[in-house]
């Protein structure tokens, strides 16, 4: 068997409800010229038998299991087993388009020189509605800069040779958040990366295994990378201002998200004390006001606090 173009790394944390769609979508590929490693990382579910069940039936897929040591090191546990020339990672609560890696190889070989391709996708959450994570139309590269002020590169789905992947010993095992070390790593060593408008990437939110339901740990995390590079790296004089304002933004984010958090709470706790007073209908009729809503919250909070006698 001639040996595959692309390995596809997929690491695995009791996964056992989504890791056959994301599979799944990997075997219906258009492109057959892969080679997928899973990564059982310390699983207490079944998500070691549901790999084992496509390795049996299809000899491109081997599982691999070890004791948990997180995502970084799970991907990393990948790399002695792969022959390929190029390496792409796949979420184990995400999936592929059936295209990903026919067009993602094209679109390699139509922008030469660079070291990642990344690519679009849907953003999908439990309701199955869906967003696109990114409004641009043409290739656009990322700069050191766009990376720290727009964070425009999605987490799975891209594309980059094996030899760059390892040039880097893998991921860092040590970072919450990877995917985003290690492209700005790349970019300090003025490695080039340019993201690919086709849609060809699921991205699926706020499922279990699926560490963005916790944003501000998530923004805490780029933050420590960010300080890490500027004590580990040489920087220029405009990086430096780069990677401050890029800390100084994430905490403004913080901020916000914590205050959105309070607004919601504080709405909850309202809505409890209507349905006690005065029904569930009429707390469900307050609910469809949506957006609406916050305009009359504080007025709606010092009567309730009024007819609740408090």
């Amino acid at each position: 068997m001639d040996r595959a173009i692309v390995g596809i790394i997929i690491a695995a944390y009791n996964a056992e409800e989504t890791l056959a769609r994301a599979l799944d979508s990997v075997l219906e590929q258009t492109c057959e010229s892969w080679q997928a490693v899973v990564v059982d990382d310390g699983s207490t579910d079944r998500t070691f038998e549901v790999a084992s069940s496509y390795a049996v039936s299809d000899s491109r897929v081997t599982v691999v299991s070890q004791e948990n040591k997180g995502e970084a090191a799970a991907r990393n546990a990948a790399l002695p087993l792969l022959s390929t020339e190029w390496v792409v990672y796949l979420d184990s609560d995400d999936s592929f388009a059936p295209n990903h890696l026919q067009r993602q190889l094209e679109f390699a070989g139509e922008n030469l020189g660079f070291d990642v391709y990344a690519c679009n996708g849907n953003m999908i959450v439990s309701d199955g509605s869906r967003t696109l994570f990114s409004d641009i139309a043409e290739p656009v590269e990322i700069t050191f800069e766009s990376l720290l002020l727009k964070f425009v590169i999605m987490g799975g789905g891209s594309l980059l040779p094996l030899k760059v992947l390892r040039e880097y010993d893998g991921f860092n095992e040590e970072a919450y958040t990877p995917d985003f070390d290690l492209w700005l790593r790349m970019l300090v060593d003025d490695k080039r990366i340019i993201m690919n408008p086709e849609v060809l990437y699921n991205y699926y939110v706020g499922h279990a295994s699926n560490k963005t339901s916790s944003t501000e740990k998530t923004i805490l995390a780029s933050i420590m990378v960010l300080d890490d590079i500027m004590h580990t790296k040489s920087l220029s004089v405009k990086q430096i201002a780069i990677v401050r304002q890029a800390i100084e933004k994430r905490y403004e984010t913080i901020e916000r998200y914590r205050e959105h958090l309070r607004m919601l709470a504080q709405r909850e706790a309202i809505l409890v004390r209507i349905e006690a007073l005065f029904g569930k209908r009429i707390a469900n009729i307050l609910i469809r006001f949506g957006r609406r809503w916050s305009r009359y919250l504080m007025p709606l909070r010092k009567a309730m606090i009024r007819v609740a006698g408090r």
